[in-house]
């Protein structure tokens, strides 16, 4: 039986947060093969696109056209595009003309490329186009940085526009990372071309935050590390009333735990790997607490690949190196903890199961965050 206080836990997090859950539209249902291929997307445009990310394109570019439509623009500018899998959607599958920005060079002959495979198979697999739409490319795929500061005419001159043209687009951002979906936001109030926004955001741990007394050590570290850490603009808070909260500050803990999902922890449970990684780390925390206590906790994110050919030792020597400290330790103490807290892996991850169930509750805060902002600035979302 629960604790009553779990119990309360449990409800209290389902109630404050935002509802995670997505039930695909009628017409979208069934679509998914028995390799998790996603049939309503046409081959073509399946080609070089993970399963997951073809769920997230075909949904997103389906509201996208939607968004569109309701605001009579035919013009998507595609932020982060990487090779233009949803660029593509959006001009072959939509008719919708494109213009993406990718900070990547590497990206752009690869985006043309798929762009012109694309185009020489429309005319045969294609069955959705209808005659008010267009096979003809219509992407220009352009090499750019967006800075978190950057202004409105430095972002026109990117999209290579200027401010004097009468031109109208949607701005689009499939898992736009840390600043960049703040970015997007503050463009979309800020620059009078743009008329609508679909933003998928992630990577909510690499938002810059407020410099405030209660920061982590390793915000510090990392804030300092940053390629671009604008002193009066942050990616997160971003309304003025979490910004006036006193406990509205998120730590990167806190932002990085917002990121993940409870389903798939649960299916990673089934791996013997990530059980022993828990374990590990739980294990080696003993022996760092007790050969370096002052050390600052999460200071150094530690990551190790094929766990299950390495021994707990070599795990511990190797840890310890990448955390600068000496990997000698005695060997009663690696044993004590091995013989102590490997065992007691249950209590781990019951514990992270615990931590996990905040993740909802974090993205809502950022979430609303984001949409408070628009309020603000008396825009609708």
């Amino acid at each position: 039986v629960w604790p009553l206080s779990l119990l309360a836990f449990r409800q209290a997090v389902f109630s404050l947060a935002l509802d995670r859950s997505f039930s695909p539209p009628a017409h979208r249902k069934g679509d998914i093969s028995t390799s998790g291929q996603c049939l309503a997307m046409e081959h073509c445009l399946r080609k070089h696109v993970k399963p997951k990310k073809q769920h997230e394109i075909i949904h997103l570019s389906e509201a996208i056209s939607d968004l569109t439509r309701s605001v009579n623009c035919d013009h998507v500018v595609d932020i982060g595009a990487g090779q233009g899998h949803l660029s593509r959607c959006l001009n072959f599958a939509y008719g919708l003309k494109v213009t993406t920005i990718e900070a990547s060079a590497c990206h752009q002959p690869k985006a043309k490329k798929f762009d012109q495979l694309v185009y020489k198979c429309s005319l045969h697999e294609i069955e959705d186009l209808t005659a008010d739409l267009t096979i003809t490319p219509e992407a220009r795929h352009l090499v750019g940085w967006i800075e978190p500061d950057i202004s409105v005419e430095e972002f026109l001159q990117r999209l290579e526009m200027n401010s004097e043209e009468e031109c109208r687009f949607a701005l689009a951002g499939l898992h736009a990372c840390g600043d960049l979906s703040a970015t997007l936001l503050k463009l979309f109030v800020a620059c009078p071309n743009v008329c609508a926004i679909a933003s998928v955001g992630c990577c909510y741990m690499k938002m810059s935050t407020q410099l405030v007394l209660s920061l982590f050590f390793s915000d510090l570290i990392r804030l300092i590390t940053m390629r671009s850490v604008n002193t009066t603009e942050f990616g997160y808070p971003l309304s003025k009333h979490l910004q006036h909260l006193p406990n509205g500050h998120l730590s990167w803990e806190a932002r990085e735990l917002g990121v993940h999902f409870a389903d798939a922890y649960h299916d990673r449970l089934l791996s013997e790997c990530l059980i022993r990684s828990h374990a590990y780390r739980a294990a080696l925390q003993e022996v760092i607490h007790l050969v370096a206590p002052s050390m600052q906790h999460g200071a150094v994110k530690l990551t190790f690949k094929n766990l299950s050919d390495i021994s707990f030792e070599q795990y511990a020597s190797q840890a310890l190196q990448k955390l600068g400290l000496d990997a000698h330790i005695p060997e009663d103490l690696l044993s004590r903890a091995k013989e102590d807290r490997l065992p007691r892996w249950r209590e781990v991850v019951g514990f992270f199961t615990l931590r996990l169930s905040l993740a909802p509750l974090i993205e809502s805060l950022i979430l609303v965050d984001r949409a408070l902002y628009l309020e603000e600035h008396g825009e609708q979302s």
